[in-house]
């Protein structure tokens, strides 16, 4: 059995100054030494106030959907080198609704709007999608929580 190699969404290069995005996502991606199987689209929120600082929390990615400080170059990267596998993430809805912040029906549909948002114009033939879900153990319903994470895999619209 071959190994799959891929990524959980950090890119630690994106914080050495002198590296732009597009070089921090190029040397994640396919440097020789941190050479993955699976590009996976770093998971750096968007800020609001600063192109330059990065949010570290999980659910900000939700206030702007589809919008993440690295989405343009890496899809433009992984597209440049014809990459047909690429993972995207997202913080799940248990975690959204956890937080307080949102209904159950809220966190699926802005779940689902954020990961159909980053996989708009990738071209490639297959989409891994991993929901990223720290709040689980918090979620005393564990009969809901397929139910959520199945609501949003119906909604996402991947290529």
């Amino acid at each position: 059995m071959d190994n799959i190699i891929t990524l959980i969404g950090s890119l630690p290069y994106a914080r050495i100054e002198g590296i732009s995005l597009e070089e921090a996502i190029e040397k994640a991606l396919f440097d020789s030494v941190a050479r993955v199987d699976i590009p996976t689209m770093p998971q750096l929120p968007f800020p609001e106030d600063s192109e330059h600082r990065f949010d570290p929390y999980i659910l900000d990615e939700l206030k702007t959907p589809g919008k993440l400080v690295c989405a343009d170059a890496f899809k433009k990267i992984v597209n440049l080198h014809h990459r047909k596998e690429v993972k995207i993430q997202s913080c799940g809805p248990v975690t959204a609704v956890i937080s307080g912040d949102l209904t159950e029906d809220d966190a699926v549909a802005r779940v689902s709007e954020h990961l159909t948002g980053l996989a708009d114009g990738l071209k490639s033939s297959s989409v891994y999608v991993f929901l990223d879900e720290p709040g689980i153990k918090y979620f005393l319903d564990k009969t809901r929580i397929f139910e959520l994470w199945n609501r949003v895999y119906e909604r996402v619209k991947l290529p």
